[in-house]
């Protein structure tokens, strides 16, 4: 087995962490939303409307990219809302959950690739599917080299990817013999210590270091890499693949998903049954009036307040508490009790034992870039992130093929924006370059 030791990255030492405890009884919601804006670059179609009745399975809207792409009601009832944003642009479909859970009649069939992609698009779960270059939904009519999965997580909070396998085993592996039929490659799959070696029909690759060694993206580029635009490769996490799993074993759509709840302001931390999309108000609470709820983690989640919606890829919920206040003269303080990756303040001298209470202020607005060389400390892929950046800026075509932009998506990047002392947002710089290649180069 192949082993990659990394040592570039960082563990934030965010405090607020909890074992893999898990809440048997199953969460029932009022509401749930699937969200166009959870997927990059979507146009979505809509194909329902405010008060109509559907089912679970019932097509909510489709990908003008894509008219096979569906993506459906996890639950039984009314459309009570359909809510936009700027520019109309719808950002959820909301439904009410009349909690008799009836059913569409789907076919659900495994005898070939396609009968395979067909059933995987008519249910809603071809969308687990998301393709490197660009890190958007892949499109069901190309052919992945390989295919990975990562099987561990070392995003701050992050879900015990191993703790999902041990409770969805036989799905995994089901989930696992399903993807073999969509490539002509490998599946590849990124374990450490903890996650299960096991798994037949996969490839095992070994990673250790520090965050982020559990990003796929990171075991893409040490195990594959991306060597051009055309060069396509797909990856899903692992409640994906235990989805695909559920649907092609029990031939029906799976709706419940384990999800976990964790942060320094969570009344109820832990982990949780519970349907797909829910709202957060179902399985989540406050200890403080003033808490950030962010549906993923906290480098690249979305914040989605208390009756927000958990997102389509999301396994996580974060709980961090929200300062209504700038601190006073907090710039001359010391810094104790405050987490730093320089030595800055006094706490950049303890060790990785030490957890802080983090909030979510940023502590200071966007200023004058400072190139201070700490970047390349934090991501461990040869590129060089700053002059990617900068060719990003200046729409260098050319500059930022080499600089290997078709490698990275945001998650890959996020330490540095949250390290970053000028408060540069990169990850959004990111997608506007990934953005602009895919329509130019």
């Amino acid at each position: 087995m192949k082993h990659v030791r990394l040592k570039k990255g960082y563990d934030i030492r965010l405090d607020g962490d909890v074992s893999t405890k898990m809440e048997k009884d199953l969460k029932i919601p009022d509401l749930i939303a699937v969200k166009p804006i959870d997927f990059t670059e979507l146009k979505e179609k809509m194909l329902v409307s405010e008060g109509e009745s559907v089912k679970i399975g019932t097509p909510l809207f489709y990908a003008k990219q894509n008219e096979r792409i569906k993506f459906v009601s996890t639950v039984s009832g009314i459309v009570k809302e359909i809510r936009r944003g700027e520019r109309r642009k719808v950002t959820a479909v909301i439904v009410e959950n009349n909690k008799k859970c009836e059913r569409e009649e789907i076919t659900i069939d495994e005898t070939s690739r396609e009968n395979i992609v067909e059933s995987l698009c008519s249910s809603g779960l071809f969308p687990l599917f998301r393709q490197r270059p660009f890190h958007k939904i892949a499109n069901p009519d190309d052919l992945p080299r390989d295919i990975f999965i990562s099987g561990f997580d070392t995003a701050p909070l992050a879900t015990d990817q191993a703790f999902l396998i041990h409770e969805n085993r036989t799905a995994f592996q089901y989930g696992i013999n399903i993807l073999k039929k969509l490539t002509n490659g490998k599946i590849y799959f990124g374990i450490n210590d903890s996650t299960p070696s096991d798994i037949t029909g996969v490839e095992n690759v070994k990673f250790t270091g520090p965050h982020p060694s559990g990003n796929v993206g990171v075991q893409i580029h040490h195990i594959s890499p991306i060597k051009g635009r055309k060069d396509l490769v797909w990856t899903i996490n692992v409640s994906g693949v235990i989805k695909i799993g559920l649907l092609f074993s029990e031939k029906k759509i799976p709706t419940v998903q384990i999800v976990k709840v964790a942060g320094t302001a969570s009344q109820n931390s832990g982990y949780f049954k519970i349907i797909c999309g829910s709202i957060l108000n179902t399985f989540c609470s406050a200890n403080t009036n003033s808490a950030r709820f962010i549906s993923g983690n906290p480098l690249t989640g979305t914040n989605e307040g208390f009756e927000g919606f958990l997102g389509f890829y999301d396994d996580l919920v974060s709980i961090l508490p929200e300062p209504k206040d700038a601190s006073f003269l907090g710039w001359i303080s010391p810094g104790f009790g405050k987490e730093t990756k320089s030595r800055t303040l006094m706490t950049g001298f303890l060790g990785k034992s030490s957890k802080f209470d983090i909030p979510t202020a940023i502590n200071g607005g966007q200023r004058a870039f400072i190139a201070s060389g700490i970047y390349e400390d934090v991501l461990p892929m040869d590129i060089l992130p700053v002059y990617l950046m900068k060719s990003i800026l200046a729409e260098d075509v050319e500059e930022m093929e080499a600089l290997g932009i078709y490698e990275v998506a945001e998650e890959d990047i996020a330490l540095c924006e949250f390290i970053c002392p000028s408060k540069i947002e990169w990850q959004e710089i990111l997608r506007n370059g990934l953005i602009y290649m895919e329509k130019e180069a």
